[in-house]
């Protein structure tokens, strides 16, 4: 194991560093780190300040090797699922659970393929940045210490820094009465169902509704279903939830056989994308965090089975957002279990959009339960072809927060001509892949979107940062102080979501097949889309559908920043005109790729839980 330093120690011996924040290193060197040692970053922040001795550790994915890893992702975790099932000794929760966590492990091998064998015996040290990161817990640190904890010659070291938080995103600066016409009179029948019905006897009922995640449609069928005298009530795993003993030693031995039947998978894996004297170590991180990842899930089944008992009402079901994680998996167990009926709501538009998205198909929506509630049929056609399928599609439209969009913009003012939402997420340690570009390189092509376009605009323009709650790095994000050079860019500052701003402006920039999109085209803004083909590319056939309802630029057009200029540079009152005239096509490709229905979502999912779902069980 590598030492792990207690107190400030002297750095002076160490010739190579890890480390991907300014403040820990300026704190390295105050307590003896040599000024010329090597820095080895991820760090967009660090990389962008040029310093020939702050080495890019990422230099090793080329665009043709960061394309093979990437799309191979999905391939080799079907094949693991497959392996497991064909066993038919584990279920398809747990089985998806496992490819889930091997998914999650591209994340490590990614960062070891970075490695070369010397890293293994040069003196080390490895500086960690202990802070706030966000709602998911400090995953500020990329797992260095992990990685090379078979170099006997590396130090790990925290460093604190005195402000650590991290703001999370919030309302700040909207009103009450902008937030209560966003969320509508479903979001407020809603909040009184959950808070009152619980409270009720359940004699007076004879339906149940169980939710332990909500998004906007999950929040519109509730509220249909309460209107229908069906109690809704918000469910949690049991805090005591022990496995009884009869079932642990069973519940070991399927892990552990589980871990043996795919090691062979693993390691082919591993062989090609790390150093053989890796190999070993790797495999024995993907176990131990498989084995804690299961143990997790057994005791979630038990935590949802003792909850979702505690209500005596027959006719009941779950609803829920976004099951494709291990809350989600085993909730579906617990749920197969109890035969209580199992149904997810689609939180926002992606799927039938993204080329990449195929990596995490084994977390889409239908990968457990019974049945989705689908905005459109392109998405239920997308995610029908993943081989991790178990639920059926069922098309019901778009939430009405999503729908409302449209006629809250035109009831105010736009008070800016431009906007531009940025999708600049960093991956950082947490993300997933969903294109080709390192953080340093997504950090560079924003740096230089602003830089040949948005600066040079003719027109004032809203920069929005991406509202991330889960802290990628600990420094400031080095795009945001590339717009302090240009005097027609205003930062917004507040983590504020951008549905409660779109009103503000007239015409709308942003990038990247993400759920971000929908909610201008909903606001029936012009929107200018910028088509990355290395960060979350739009599928072809949606790339040359959606060409006909909005203003699409790709970035590996040889006039790509020349062509957007010149387009953001016509008059507003000129594009507003354009976008217009494709509004017949428009209505076409939203109804496809958007909402299959115009109104009525939530009332449409409630009608179809009541005839379908919530009914006597034989």
């Amino acid at each position: 194991m590598n030492r792990v330093a207690k107190g400030i120690e002297d750095f002076s011996n160490f010739d190579v560093v890890y480390c991907d924040s300014k403040i820990a290193l300026e704190w390295a060197y105050e307590n003896g780190l040599k000024t010329d040692a090597i820095i080895k970053t991820s760090s967009p922040s660090l990389l962008v300040l040029g310093n020939e001795r702050f080495q890019n550790i990422e230099l090793f994915w080329t665009k043709e090797r960061f394309e093979k890893f990437q799309k191979t992702i999905q391939q080799h975790t079907e094949v693991v699922y497959d392996e497991l099932r064909n066993s038919g000794r584990l279920c398809h929760e747990k089985s998806v659970c496992i490819a889930h966590a091997t998914v999650l492990f591209q994340r490590i091998l990614y960062k070891a393929a970075c490695l070369r064998s010397d890293d293994l015996v040069i003196p080390s040290l490895i500086i960690k940045v202990e802070a706030d990161g966000g709602i998911a817990g400090n995953n500020i640190n990329a797992p260095w210490d992990r990685l090379l904890s078979v170099n006997k010659r590396s130090l790990t070291v925290t460093y604190e820094p005195d402000n650590a938080s991290w703001t999370p995103l919030g309302t700040d600066g909207v009103s009450k009465w902008l937030r209560f016409r966003v969320a509508g009179l479903q979001t407020l029948v809603y909040r009184i169902a959950c808070k009152i019905m619980p409270k009720l006897p359940n004699c007076i009922f004879n339906k149940e509704v169980l939710i332990p995640s909500e998004n906007e449609l999950v929040i519109d069928t509730a509220s249909a279903l309460a209107l229908r005298w069906v109690k809704v009530s918000r469910v949690d795993p049991s805090k005591h939830s022990l496995i009884p003993q009869h079932d642990l030693l069973r519940l070991k031995q399927e892990n552990e056989f589980a871990l043996e039947l795919i090691e062979s998978l693993i390691r082919s894996r591993v062989c090609q994308w790390s150093q053989p004297e890796f190999v070993a170590h790797l495999l024995n991180i993907y176990k131990q965090d498989l084995r804690v990842r299961l143990n997790s899930f057994d005791q979630l089944v038990q935590g949802w089975s003792i909850s979702l008992s505690e209500s005596d009402i027959e006719q009941k079901a779950v609803l829920t957002n976004s099951p494709g994680n291990i809350k989600g998996q085993s909730l579906a167990l617990a749920c197969r279990y109890l035969k209580i009926p199992f149904v997810s709501a689609q939180h926002g538009v992606t799927i039938e959009l993204d080329k990449l998205h195929g990596e995490v198909s084994c977390i889409y929506d239908n990968s457990v339960g019974d049945f989705t509630l689908a905005f459109n049929s392109m998405v239920a056609g997308e995610e029908d072809k993943s081989c991790f399928k178990k639920a059926n599609q069922v098309v019901v439209g778009a939430s009405a927060r999503h729908l409302r969009m449209k006629s809250i913009a035109r009831t105010k003012k736009s008070l800016h001509p431009m906007v531009y939402i940025s999708t600049n997420l960093y991956r950082g340690n947490i993300g997933y892949f969903l294109g080709t570009q390192t953080d340093y390189q997504r950090a560079t092509a924003e740096i230089e979107l602003v830089n040949n376009v948005l600066g040079k605009i003719p027109h004032q323009l809203r920069y929005k940062p991406y509202p991330d709650d889960n802290r990628r790095y600990y420094d400031s994000d080095p795009v945001l102080d590339s717009l302090k050079s240009w005097s027609n860019i205003q930062l917004h500052q507040n983590k504020v979501d951008m549905r409660y701003l779109l009103a503000s402006h007239q015409v709308v920039i942003t990038s990247a097949a993400t759920s971000t999109l929908s909610w201008p085209i909903f606001a029936d803004k012009p929107v200018v889309f910028i088509n990355w083909s290395r960060k979350s590319p739009l599928l072809d056939n949606a790339r040359s559908e959606l060409a006909q309802a909005m203003f699409i630029f790709d970035d590996c057009d040889p006039d790509f920043y020349k062509d957007l200029l010149h387009f953001l540079s016509k008059p507003i009152s000129h594009i507003e005109e354009l976008w217009e005239k494709k509004r017949p096509k428009r209505e076409e490709i939203i109804s496809r790729y958007f909402s299959s229905y115009g109104t009525s979502a939530g009332s449409r999912s409630a009608k179809f839980m009541l005839d379908n779902v919530l009914r006597l069980r034989p």
